[in-house]
């Protein structure tokens, strides 16, 4: 997905970026090039992010209006994601579009989901089938109830 709103650029993770590192009680930044980034506004800007200090293997946009702002690792080594606060806005408002998409299609799903029904149950069609029929008839979601009761979240 290359598409940004307007004023706003893709700058995925895997382009360079800031990294922190620990120095004293605090952190030190440096820019791709090298740099020590101390001061300055591109330091407010950074320190903005509120990355919290238990994060490993941090990386920072070096773009202000990059879409993707930071990431890291918490204590269970998921990775986390900061975003612009636009791009959050922006991506609010396409799954509320694709949704209404998704609603206009869902008849057609339903009908190609039940003709898979009648397959072999070997066949990976009918498994398919089968779990997306369970998702929407018994309205459950992906995921383990020890994992939401430890984290609060369906992953």
């Amino acid at each position: 997905m290359a598409n940004a709103p307007r004023g706003l650029v893709y700058y995925p993770d895997n382009r360079p970026g800031i990294s922190r590192e620990r120095w004293g009680i605090g952190f030190s930044y440096r820019a791709p090039d090298g740099t020590r980034i101390d001061r300055g506004a591109e330091r407010k800007r950074i320190e903005a992010l509120a990355v919290p200090p238990a994060y490993e293997d941090v990386w920072i946009c070096p773009a202000d209006n990059g879409h993707l702002q930071a990431t890291g690792l918490d204590a269970r080594l998921r990775k986390q994601y900061r975003y612009h606060p636009t791009w959050t806005e922006y991506r609010a408002e396409q799954k509320y579009a694709d949704l209404a998409e998704f609603g206009r299609r869902l008849p057609s799903i339903r009908r190609k989901v039940s003709r898979e029904l009648s397959l072999d149950a070997g066949e990976y069609a009918f498994a398919l089938a089968a779990v997306i029929t369970m998702i929407d008839h018994l309205s459950i979601r992906i995921g383990t109830p020890d994992y939401a009761a430890e984290n609060g979240t369906f992953g």
